[in-house]
């Protein structure tokens, strides 16, 4: 007899195994749970029981790992894996010797193991971790229980509630971040209207006011107000971008005209800072892109107002639009710090703040660059940085480009 036949065993075994352990559970696993919620063995013998009905056991119960051994008070004496077990049996002449013996004489004959004692209420992950860091990961873990009651659990039930225990957590996480993405767009839904109303009657006030201290009060509550609206406004769009809600209307775009208005809509910002925009672009060349042009003009824009924003008094910052590989290439190159190693890990993340801080007092979301990759990668384009610290930055959109009629 050999271990072979002593040690049968196939995948279909194994899938049948798992789909008992599943099937067999009072109730599902959840995040906190411990060993003594899994589908634990009893396979326990005295010290004076004989190999053969040991042997027996094992054979007709595949998926139990080993023994536990009692001495004739109950009292521990120790275990055997199946490996050990049935190596130890295979070996010349111990077949002979011992089946007929008791199990203490076979137990003494074997190499002692290291083997793993846990209490019945450790958590499942720690024991994994346990488990997987033992040298040989073949071998049972024994669980204790109180009053003294012990048994033996394979640590394929422990991987198997591990893959478990993730999923849940995962599920978990993942529903708790589309709730708050929803609360996120219902919340910015309902403020966005009032203070587009508030914008509008404070231009009102600084307008018709006579009062050189209204006014000022007017223009600082639609500055504030508006500033507002910008945050709401990406926290829709990045509530949309996540939940795979965020649509395009694509149509011929040139990007070419998306540029010129997004210069002189930043003309003035750029001005009140001493900076200059000059948008360069190679003669001859068209830049028609298949877009959403409201959408791609966002993300556009997002690049030109970081290029002011982090850019000293006096700066140039140059916009430039060319052909590269067949795709329109928008380029925004800025006199700014530059971006540090940590830096170019973290653009483009949502409420990521850098080290660069505002030259003229501006604030940040931390939305604009994580919505402009959102965009971005909608069009089947890519977004990017170059930099060196010290040395200002280049942002780089590039979208497929369509030809002309």
């Amino acid at each position: 007899m050999n271990y072979t036949e002593l040690h049968p065993g196939t995948m279909v075994h194994e899938h049948n195994r798992l789909h008992r352990y599943f099937g067999n559970q009072s109730q599902p696993l959840h995040i906190d749970s411990v060993i003594a919620e899994l589908p634990l063995n009893e396979s326990s013998f005295q010290e004076n029981d004989p190999v053969e009905a040991v042997s027996e056991f094992l054979q007709s119960n595949p998926a139990i790992p080993g023994i536990i051994l009692y001495n004739t008070d109950k009292s521990y004496i120790g275990a055997l894996s199946r490996r050990i077990f049935f190596e130890a049996l295979s070996r010349p002449f111990s077949l002979d010797l011992f089946l007929k013996k008791s199990i203490g004489n076979l137990f003494e004959m074997v190499e002692s193991e290291e083997l793993l004692l846990l209490s019945s209420d450790t958590p499942i992950i720690l024991a994994v971790e346990k488990a997987l860091a033992r040298r040989s990961f073949d071998d049972p873990v024994i669980v204790e229980f109180p009053h003294g009651e012990w048994r033996v659990l394979d640590v394929y039930h422990l991987l198997v509630a591990h893959s478990h225990i993730h999923q849940i957590t995962v599920s978990a996480l993942k529903e708790a971040n589309e709730l708050k993405s929803e609360l996120m767009g219902i919340a910015s839904h309902d403020l966005k209207n009032p203070l587009g109303a508030v914008i509008g009657l404070s231009k009102i006030l600084k307008d018709e006011s006579e009062n050189n201290e209204q006014r000022e009060m007017a223009g600082q509550i639609c500055e504030l107000s508006a500033h507002m609206l910008k945050l709401v406004t990406g926290l829709l769009n990045s509530s949309a971008a996540e939940s795979g809600k965020l649509e395009l209307k694509l149509e011929f775009t040139d990007m070419y005209e998306l540029a010129s208005a997004i210069v002189y809509q930043n003309q003035h910002q750029a001005e009140s800072k001493g900076q200059t925009l000059n948008l360069a672009l190679d003669d001859g060349d068209e830049f028609f892109v298949n877009a959403d042009a409201m959408r791609l003009r966002e993300a556009m824009e997002n690049l030109v107002s970081n290029g002011i924003k982090y850019s000293p008094a006096e700066a140039l910052i140059t916009i430039r639009l060319l052909k590269h590989n067949g795709k329109i290439r928008f380029e925004v190159k800025d006199q700014g710090p530059g971006l540090t190693r940590e830096d170019m890990e973290k653009l483009f993340g949502k409420f990521r703040k850098l080290t660069a801080k505002p030259t003229g007092g501006e604030s940040s979301t931390g939305l604009g660059l994580y919505i402009s990759k959102q965009i971005v990668e909608l069009h089947g384009g890519t977004v990017f940085a170059e930099s060196k610290a010290g040395h200002g930055a280049i942002f780089v959109i590039e979208i497929p480009s369509v030809e002309s009629d």
